[in-house]
């Protein structure tokens, strides 16, 4: 898929105390749509008191979809003040007729790094919101963080199989963590998936983290950790993040985030997923956040990191999907709406765990896979296409009607001159929806009373 860039930029931000509140304002400009921009900085706010409240729940894992939405809702009116709103509504419907997807880019700043924006819903018809108005679980819409910039042409050729190292380290002092069954989860992951040749470093080292010879993926399991410094403006906090490593005898060895980039870019890394723990989060600074800073610096192509924790039947169902996607040669971008997707049918809070930090203008980080001609079978497993035209339509008529999606990708078009008294046009029919994404375009010249036109239904998300 192709997708178009929203660039949604939240700074300015401020902290206004004021009679037992903490006000955090900050402005919202787009910079650049599809369907144009707004430079004028929107004022903004939310009450910090309100948003901790919220997050508790959301860490403590006590939301089910009604509490989900409730948040969606509010984190999208926080979001999008007009004409934001008005905008981000149009280029949904351009991108949509042209076939396209969209590409909203979140660039942050402060406190609102730690605000989890990927749970943003976009309640378009009014009434009574629905899952289906996230707009991270719609197939044509990727939420990015950080600025894209030009890649320089890779340093290690990617040769399939693509090779993924996965870096396990539960030294002492950290909460404990179960990693053979993390790396269980990954090896499940990857059943279906002979494209990826998977190498495990338990019990992780500055000196055994990254074997001879490239590597393309890099998947981290542990934890995280931040050199905390007052900085420049009262108030603020500086410093660098890291992954927490071992030191050969089971203690912590900290390795800066900085130090992690360097030998990433070095074995040729251009992917690197960073995996959840409890302390990935402390006070007002994501961990992840700072890392994948310094990895998109130094030229990964894109960066997966965890808002949180999350189930292991979650990060089955996101790994497979994800790196199934990958590897078939399609953006990041759809590899990560694809595990979401597939998250959803499993649990109301965790598809939107993860981050996706993106530095390629376009999301195609292995472009070598996408021209792969080995790879083209893989690429045909996940897309369907059916297209329908109709002069005259009475009765009802469905382009694409699916039970149970699971995965793969879905692209339905509909033509039709006339829908008379009676008639029903949908152009996809899903019972179902539980992983991969599902795209329509509909053409209808006239609608005569009575009839009906539908682009996509689905009866239940996950």
């Amino acid at each position: 898929m192709v997708y178009e860039d929203f660039e949604l930029l939240a700074t300015d931000v401020q902290e206004v105390k004021e009679e037992g509140m903490k006000r955090i304002l900050f402005q919202v400009r787009v910079p650049r749509s599809p369907c144009g921009e707004a430079i004028q900085g929107l004022p903004c706010e939310y009450d910090a008191r309100q948003m901790r409240e919220c997050l508790k729940d959301w860490e403590r894992r006590a939301l089910d979809w009604p509490a989900v939405i409730e948040l969606g809702t509010w984190l999208g009116a926080l979001l999008f003040p007009e004409p934001v709103r008005e905008l981000l509504v149009r280029s949904l419907d351009l991108v949509r007729a042209q076939e396209r997807g969209l590409r909203l880019r979140l660039l942050l700043e402060g406190a609102l790094h730690n605000v989890p924006w990927e749970y943003v819903l976009l309640n378009r018809g009014g009434g009574e919101a629905a899952t289906t108005d996230f707009l991270a679980l719609l197939p044509n819409v990727s939420i990015v963080r950080h600025q894209a910039a030009t890649l320089p042409a890779w340093g290690v050729e990617a040769a399939l199989p693509a090779r993924l190292v996965m870096a396990l380290a539960g030294p002492s002092g950290y909460a404990a963590l179960d990693l053979d069954e993390e790396q269980r989860l990954i090896v499940r992951a990857l059943e279906k998936t002979p494209h990826i040749e998977a190498t495990f470093i338990p019990e992780a080292t500055a000196e055994t983290l990254l074997p001879e010879g490239p590597a393309h993926l890099f998947h981290f399991a542990g934890h995280g950790d931040f050199e905390r410094r007052m900085g420049a403006q009262p108030g603020t906090v500086e410093g660098e993040g890291m992954i927490v490593l071992e030191d050969g005898y089971g203690d912590p060895a900290p390795l800066s985030a900085g130090q992690l980039a360097l030998r990433l870019r070095q074995a040729g890394v251009r992917v690197a997923v960073l995996g959840a723990c409890r302390s990935g989060r402390r006070d007002d600074v994501n961990v992840w956040s700072s890392v994948a800073a310094a990895l998109l610096k130094a030229e990964l192509g894109a960066v997966v990191g965890m808002q949180h924790t999350i189930r292991d039947d979650s990060a089955i169902a996101f790994s497979g999907a994800f790196y199934r996607t990958l590897v078939a040669g399609l953006p990041i971008d759809e590899a990560v709406t694809n595990g979401r997707i597939a998250v959803a049918q499993l649990d109301a809070q965790d598809w939107g765990v993860p981050v996706l930090y993106l530095r390629a203008r376009d999301g195609v980080v292995f472009p070598e896979y996408t021209a792969d001609p080995d790879l083209e079978a893989a690429r045909e497993e996940l897309v369907v296409r059916a297209k329908q035209r109709i002069k005259e339509l009475h009765g009802k008529a469905v382009t694409i009607k699916i039970g149970k999606m699971t995965q793969g990708r879905v692209e339905g078009k509909q033509e039709i001159e006339v829908v008379a008294e009676g008639g029903e046009a949908t152009v996809l029919e899903i019972d179902e929806l539980g992983g991969g994404s599902a795209t329509a375009k509909q053409k209808v010249d006239k609608v005569d009373k009575g009839g009906s036109v539908t682009g996509v239904k689905v009866d239940l998300l996950g």
